[in-house]
């Protein structure tokens, strides 16, 4: 069993979730379909999953974050934990 780090409301990682990756270099005609396609999985009552690096993703984030419990950020940082080389 994995044990999952989380601050905020959890009854988000029971709802259904997309991951998001964006490139920061991204021709136009798929920032539009990016951008409707967040529009339609928060209206679904879907979870948008990203870092929410990249300017696209982070445009995402606010188109997601309209809608209560629609988005979830996991950002890429060090939380503290130390692995263990194989």
């Amino acid at each position: 069993m994995t044990n999952v780090l989380a601050r905020g409301n959890r009854a988000i990682l029971q709802r259904k979730k997309l991951a998001l990756f964006c490139s920061v270099k991204c021709p136009g005609d798929l920032i539009d379909k990016t951008y409707n396609l967040v529009q339609k999985i928060r209206d679904n009552g879907i979870c948008a999953i990203s870092g929410f690096h990249s300017p696209v993703e982070r445009e995402c984030l606010a188109v997601a974050a309209t809608k209560p419990l629609s988005a979830y950020h996991l950002p890429g940082t060090h939380l503290g934990i130390v692995s263990r080389p194989p």
